[in-house]
């Protein structure tokens, strides 16, 4: 299967389960430009399928001293958070070392290190106390995400 095609697919996955009745509320807070953005969604939110959908088409899965580092680090800095009134399930197919496998990932809070003009180098996952950070991701979902950060677009 191809790129396009597996981005396609985990794109729909991931819709397909926000778009689900179970009413899942998103509490989302950014900081953009030194500017505090907060507000609450449901799950199908546009903006919360697209964050999701980053997380969906990435393909590595970093070490885990590297996914604290930068969960410490990158709420200090433009980001886009997401916290789910229940966890989320994302199937994704990624590894660290050795061919990528799919799995199913409970994703509670979604942190995107992000502005308009920058990409994140991780999407950090967080689920309990586990905190889990992935890349090489497909750059549709990121493009429009960062669309929805410069048309103030987040809290529609």
């Amino acid at each position: 299967m191809n790129k396009a095609a597996l981005v396609l697919a985990a794109l729909m996955a991931v819709q397909a389960h926000a778009a689900s009745p179970s009413r899942v509320t998103v509490a989302l807070s950014a900081r953009q430009n030194d500017h505090a953005i907060h507000c609450t969604l449901h799950s199908s939110a546009s903006v919360a399928r697209k964050a999701l959908g980053i997380l969906s088409s990435s393909t590595y899965e970093a070490p885990p001293e590297v996914a604290r580092e930068h969960y410490s680090r990158a709420r200090s800095t433009d980001h886009v958070r997401l916290v789910f009134s229940r966890p989320q399930t994302v199937r994704m197919k990624s590894s660290t070392t050795g061919p990528a496998q799919w799995h199913a990932l409970p994703v509670r809070e979604l942190l995107l290190p992000m502005s308009e003009v920058s990409a994140p180098r991780y999407a950090i996952v967080k689920s309990g106390k586990s905190v889990r950070a992935f890349s090489k991701f497909h750059s549709t979902p990121v493009r429009q995400v960062q669309r929805a950060i410069a048309k103030a677009e987040l809290c529609r």
